[in-house]
């Protein structure tokens, strides 16, 4: 999504980013993202399955910010400690909800609105039966809110469909999704969708493959959709990283861009979530 020039920039540090993304964390300082409107999907949607051999072990779902912050950029200003929230519209409401249900119906629900500060909060710490469970993140409002999201193991997220949070304060890559791919995928076609990057000029981004080959996946124009279709072949098979990073010639704070993954059309699900939370 666009938004106006920087007027100045600060490097952020990710851990383990470096020259070895096979180290790196998924996720970084807020990398997901809930838009208000004017996103062609009204929700993110992720799932968390539950193993029989894992039922009532503490879920420890967390979300680190899930208030939109006033002192992020609002009315065309971004102070310092900028994390990607952003409200277009001065004095509006802006709520985000997070929704976690399962087979029985509702587990938990929490929304929230603005403040100006960073918090961390609980969605639901506790056991939970067997199962997929469905978390849900919509927000209401004509902005977008920068969140994050993590579990205690052994659970994870996993979403086909999902929208990241890319900032021109971090010049390293961010790694947004975790895909594996079985063996029973070979001679399949996987798809790796990105949606509303804005061009080349604002982001790059990448899949590395099994054995550490980085291959650049084509860049989406603003409010278009780039797919690139790979057919799976056997060393091939393995986990898939991807990585966006925003380039020194944007003009945006920051981008929230959508990524789908599909096998024969038919969507996959990869890993997100986890993140390293901002210095005080």
């Amino acid at each position: 999504m666009t938004t106006r020039p920087a007027l100045s920039r600060m490097v952020l540090t990710l851990a383990a980013l470096g020259g070895t993304p096979a180290l790196a964390q998924t996720g970084g300082i807020l990398p997901l993202v809930s838009v208000g409107e004017k996103w062609p999907q009204p929700q993110e949607t992720y799932l968390i399955r539950v193993a029989p051999p894992d039922a009532g072990k503490p879920l420890g779902l967390e979300v680190y910010s899930p208030t939109f912050n006033l002192a992020d950029y609002v009315d065309g200003r971004r102070g310092a400690g900028y994390f990607g929230d952003e409200l277009y519209k001065k004095n509006e409401p802006f709520e985000t909800t997070f929704t976690l249900s399962g087979p029985g119906g509702l587990i938990a629900e929490r929304r929230f609105s603005t403040n100006r500060e960073h918090t961390w909060e609980s969605l639901f710490a506790g056991g939970l039966p067997a199962g997929t469970y469905t978390l849900k993140v919509t927000s209401r409002g004509d902005g977008k809110n920068a969140f994050a999201l993590r579990t205690a193991a052994p659970f994870t997220l996993e979403t086909s469909d999902f929208s990241v949070n890319a900032r021109d304060t971090e010049q390293t890559p961010l790694l947004a999704a975790r895909l594996n791919v079985p063996a029973e995928w070979v001679g399949k076609t996987l798809s790796v969708q990105n949606y509303d990057v804005d061009g080349p000029q604002e982001a790059e981004t990448w899949v590395v493959q099994p054995g550490g080959q980085r291959v650049n996946l084509t860049t989406s124009g603003d409010g278009q959709t780039a797919a690139d279709r790979f057919t799976l072949t056997p060393d091939q098979v393995g986990e898939w990283q991807v990585f966006i990073r925003v380039l020194p010639t944007t003009k945006q704070y920051s981008n929230a861009i959508r990524y789908s993954f599909r096998l024969n059309d038919q969507p996959v699900t990869a890993r997100v979530g986890g993140f390293t939370p901002p210095r005080a």
